[in-house]
């Protein structure tokens, strides 16, 4: 069986690696994924389940705290390589009186 985004991500912050962190999100946004995707799929689930760990005592507060660390430091290096799609251009509307 597969393990899933935020399991391998998990591995990362238990490990306190920031820079596999890091590495682990944006290559999954240069494959095609969003931001929103890797925050939904990956970063979100598998602090979730920090906070699992944290709550069921398998964890101490700064095994929780260092987890957190690391996620803010993937989530900024996902957004820095982060593409929005290209807009069309902005649109103005307007109406006279009457």
């Amino acid at each position: 069986m597969m393990a899933s985004l935020s399991d391998e991500l998990l591995i990362e912050f238990s490990a306190a690696d920031r820079r596999a962190a890091a590495d682990f999100c944006v290559a999954h946004i240069e494959a095609g994924m969003t931001l929103s995707e890797v925050v939904d799929d990956a970063i979100a689930p598998a602090m979730a389940q920090v906070g699992g760990l944290w709550q069921s005592a398998v964890w101490s507060v700064a095994d929780e705290h260092i987890a957190t660390g690391v996620a803010e430091t993937a989530l900024s290096a996902a957004a820095v390589f982060h593409r929005p799609p290209p807009s069309r251009g902005d649109v103005l509307v307007a109406c006279v009186e009457g």
